[in-house]
Parts: structure tokens; sequence; C-alpha cells
């Protein structure tokens, strides 16, 4: 049976992730929050589309403390990968008993939303769990409502096998410019259901509140834990707080093959073509398309031989033309960069922000970046 690093071999496209600068931006983050503030690294989508086992190991390497993700299957990968940190389930599977048996096999901790989910984890169990509890103080989504947390998290504390060690939040945070006061508020709030808890004798060991999009905006708010995600990446929001801290972008580039060179022909009997074409055009046919996340992360062009090659738009959903009209030299098998440098070229993330009009999107890039390209993780 061929390994999954064989099986990379074989294939012309590649997406390179430096996993050095992962393990820096720990320690960037370290300086941002401070040696007491436990760090949890938010690592939904395939970790931001780096790759959740090597970006979770190498953060581990790093002195992470624990690690969240929003799929159970994400969870168990991790274990299966030999990743031993805490594991933090945010809330996203309905509670039955099968789920409850996966979470104590893979010692994994569970987000609690309501009574009936502690009820079956409670019935289920076979020996104590910790447990998060989610509050909603802004977004309007999953979590318990600030009026009920209190008695809520009594309820819970009171059950056989139970045991509360976090409460935490996800602020809703506007794109710029950011409203005044709208972050603080939600904040308070929260503090005021943390204190509402304690005033009732429970313990909150971990309380959370700040991911990447907070970070950036204020250094008030860590409390003593904080869940980025994005920023362990080097894909930093620019904000007054994160603004000239050392923080290197672990995305290295995106690479392919070209698959095939031809010269087109002049052919009447051929009908109007979909694209654009002149007698005597070079065009080179790539093994990316659509279903890689081409449509989004591409610039105008990529480089052949250290040269620009222009996309010929549209682009298919596994193949994409080029026009090497301008690279006479050009042969099947070259390389072909689409984000990063050949030469003394380069295309850069901010290439293809301002080609796609990403706008926001810029920070979630490698998320488009699909899973049908290999990884290949190094530093």
């Amino acid at each position: 049976m061929s390994t999954p690093t064989e099986l990379e071999a074989l294939e012309p496209n590649r997406f390179d992730v430096d996993l050095g600068a992962v393990r820096g931006n720990v320690a960037a983050l370290r300086e941002l929050v401070g040696p007491d503030c436990a760090l949890y690294a938010a690592l939904k989508c395939n970790a931001y589309g780096f790759g959740l086992v090597p970006a979770a190991q190498a953060l581990a390497e790093a002195g992470l403390d624990a690690v969240c993700v929003a799929r159970i299957r994400d969870g168990i990968a991790l274990r299966e990968g030999g990743v031993m940190l805490p594991v933090l389930l945010y809330a996203g599977a309905v509670t039955t008993p099968e789920l409850v048996a996966a979470v104590e096999r893979y010692r994994l901790t569970p987000t609690i939303l309501d009574l009936a989910s502690a009820r079956v984890f409670s019935d289920n169990l076979t020996e104590e769990l910790p447990v998060f509890v989610k509050v909603d103080v802004g977004q309007r989504r999953l979590g318990v409502e600030p009026r009920r947390l209190a008695t809520f998290a009594a309820a819970v504390a009171a059950m056989p096998k139970l045991r509360i060690e976090g409460i935490y939040t996800h602020l809703t945070v506007p794109e710029d410019p950011v409203p005044a006061g709208h972050l603080e508020k939600q904040f308070s709030l929260f503090q005021a259901c943390l204190q509402e808890v304690e005033e009732l004798g429970l313990s909150v060991p971990v309380r959370m509140a700040a991911s990447s999009s907070v970070l950036r905006l204020s250094d008030r708010m860590s409390l003593n834990a904080v869940d980025p995600g994005r920023m362990f990446f080097g894909v930093v929001p620019d904000g007054p707080v994160t603004r000239g801290l050392p923080f290197r972008s672990a995305l290295v580039s995106l690479r392919s093959r070209l698959l095939q060179v031809k010269e087109l022909d002049d052919d009447e009997r051929r009908p109007v073509a979909l694209v654009p074409v002149t007698p005597g055009m070079r065009v080179g046919i790539l093994a990316l398309g659509t279903a890689d996340g081409l449509g989004v992360v591409s610039a105008p062009h990529v480089l052949v031989r250290g040269r620009p090659a222009p996309i010929i738009e549209p682009i298919s959903l596994e193949h994409c033309r080029v026009d090497l009209s301008g690279i006479p030299d050009a042969a099947a098998g070259d390389e072909v960069v689409v984000i990063g440098k050949q030469g003394d070229d380069e295309i850069t993330i901010d290439d293809v922000v301002v080609h796609r009009g990403l706008k926001a999107d810029k920070h979630n890039i490698a998320i488009n970046i699909r899973d049908s390209v290999p990884r290949k993780h190094s530093g």
C-alpha cells in the first residue's frame, strides 16, 4: 500500500506550509497575551487550510496549551495523529450516547449548551469528565443566554460525572470600522456572567473570550485564556495591538506543473472558442481548477520559468489554461507558481486579493486551497 508521502510525490500540485513559522508565531502570541494566559488554538477548517495534524503537532512542540476543533472527527484525527494536548470541542454535534462514548474514548472536552445534552453525558459516562460551557453574549448563535448562565452552570455542576473546567464566548466583531464600545459591551456582559457564576460558589478555571479578531483590537480582553486561530499561521489582521509584532506567514507557495504545452491551430472546422484564441498562440494546461480553489486563490497570472503567464479565463473544474506565447521555451513538466516565488519574481497573497476582491477573506485564503491539493509541510 502506498504511503501518503509516496502519493503526494505523484501529484503535480503542492501547497507548501512552513511549520517553523507556526512554531515562531506561538512565541509572538505569548508576547502579546503574557506568560500566564493559556493559548488555545482554534484549528477549524483543517487548521484554516494549513493541515490539521501537522499544524497541531508543530503547535504542541512550541508549547501550546490546548487545541479547539469544531467537529468530533477532527478531535479523533488529532488523537490518532499522536497529538496529546487537551482538545476542546466547540459546540457542533448532536449529543447521543455514541457521541459520549467517543468523547470519553478519545479524551476530548465537550461544550455543553443545554441541560438535555448535559444529562446524556452524565448518564452515559464511566468516569468524571471536564466540560466547557459557552455563553452567547453577542453573536446570537450557539450558547447559553446570559441571564440563564449562572443557574445553568449550577445545574450542570450538580450532575454526576460532570466538572465545569471553563466558560467561553465568541465576541462578534464587525468589519472595520468597529463601532465604539461594540466589543467592550459584549466583554462587560461576559464578565458579569462569570461573576454571577462565581457568586454561586462555582469555580471557573478557564475564562476565554478573545479570538484573533479581538486580539488585534484590544489587549485587555485576554482574561486567563485566548483561542485565536489564524494568528498561529501568520495571517494577522492589522490592528492597533498586532501591528509590529513578529508574526510570519506559514503560507509559502501554491505550485503546479504544466501537463501539456501546445500551439493552437486556426481551424475553421471548429466552433467559436469559449476563450480568445489567436493563430500561433501557445497554451499551457495545469492540473488545477476551481475544484482545487483556483477560482479564488489566483492572481491574473502564474509564473513559468520566472516569467508571468496570464491565466485564460474561465477556469475549469479540474484544469486551467495559461498563455505561454511570451515564454517560447516553456515545456510540459515545468513548474508553475500560483502563489510564491520563482526566480526574481513573486506572486503574493495581496496580488490575489487585489485581483479577486477578497477583502476580509484575505485572512482565510488558505482555506480556499482545497484538500485536493497535497500539503507539503517543512521547517
